[in-house]
Parts: structure tokens; C-alpha cells; sequence
């Protein structure tokens, strides 16, 4: 496969996972991209202590689930800046103006998480997990943002490909 095919074959799969199509349709235990902003955001707004469940059966422990949501989604965000800050240079000229701001969007992503992360700060899931008020407020002020910004990424991912593929990008 040629570099431009497989950086056509990335993007799609990026957009396809963003947006919860093809093989990452949602399904009875799994949810991805989008449709799994709106499952944390939903657990982060309506379920004291995140987890249904989670709470009543060992709260001083229920932030941990928090926890590892947010690790997985923070992690996934820096992979794909590192990966698509090595490989900006290969994407059609075209193309990279939104591949960079792909980029910026998951740095975005990570800087939005990145405090609830930090054990050391007032913010960190250990310290409001269980206060469903304060997971109201880190759902508005901190999960929707990032959904946004997630979202921009697969509008910016499909720019690329277009650019990539020299016409709009058809697959939905």
C-alpha cells in the first residue's frame, strides 16, 4: 500500500471510530468516539459516583472508573498527536492544513483532561466523584468541550480526506 493510501485508510478508520460507524458501531458493551462522549457525559451528569452502580457498592473506590475513562481518552488523545505530528509531513500539501488541526484538537482534548488527571490538583476525580453537582459542572465544563472538540476533529479528518482523495469524501 502506498503512503497516500494508508494515510487514507488512517483518516477513514479515525472518522469511522469518532463517529461510531462501521466497526466501531456501538454495541451492547462497547461504545466509541462520539457516542461514547454521550454515555460518559450522560453516567458524569445522572449517576452519583459515575458508574451505575459503581457508588453503591464501594464509594470510596467508585473515582476510579472515572478515572480510567478519562486515562484512556487522555492517552488516545496524546498517541494521536505524537503519531500525526511524525506523519504530518507525508499528507498531500493539501491535506495537512487539517491534519494540523486534527492535531490541535487532540491537544485541546488532552489539555481539557489532563487536570482531573493530576492527583495533586483540587480536580482530580478523586475529589468529586460522588458529588453529583460537581459531576454536573465537570460534564459542561469539561466532557462537552472535549465532545466538541471530537467532533471538529471528524469534521477536520474529513477535510483531509478530501484534500487526500481530491474530492469530497462520499462514505458515511
Amino acid at each position: 500500500m502506498s503512503s497516500e493510501e494508508a494515510d487514507h485508510d488512517m483518516l477513514r478508520q479515525a472518522l469511522d471510530r469518532i463517529r461510531g460507524h462501521g466497526t466501531y458501531e456501538e454495541g451492547e458493551y462497547v461504545a466509541f468516539g462520539l457516542p461514547a462522549m454521550d454515555m460518559w457525559i450522560g453516567w458524569m451528569s445522572e449517576q452519583q459516583g459515575f458508574c451505575p452502580g459503581c457508588y453503591e457498592r464501594a464509594p470510596d473506590r467508585a473515582w476510579r472508573d472515572a478515572t480510567n475513562v478519562a486515562a484512556h481518552t487522555l492517552n488516545g488523545a496524546k498517541a494521536a498527536v505524537s503519531f500525526l505530528q511524525d506523519r504530518l509531513d507525508s499528507f498531500a500539501d493539501d491535506a495537512r492544513p487539517h491534519v494540523q488541526a486534527v492535531i490541535s484538537r487532540y491537544r485541546r482534548i488532552a489539555e481539557l483532561l489532563t487536570p482531573a488527571m493530576k492527583r495533586d490538583s483540587g480536580g482530580h476525580y478523586r475529589t468529586f466523584i460522588g458529588d453529583l453537582d460537581k459531576q454536573k459542572e465537570h460534564a459542561e465544563t469539561v466532557l462537552r468541550p472535549v465532545k466538541d472538540e471530537l467532533a471538529g476533529a471528524a469534521d477536520d479528518i474529513e477535510k483531509a480526506l478530501a484534500a487526500v482523495t481530491g474530492a469530497p469524501d462520499a462514505h458515511e
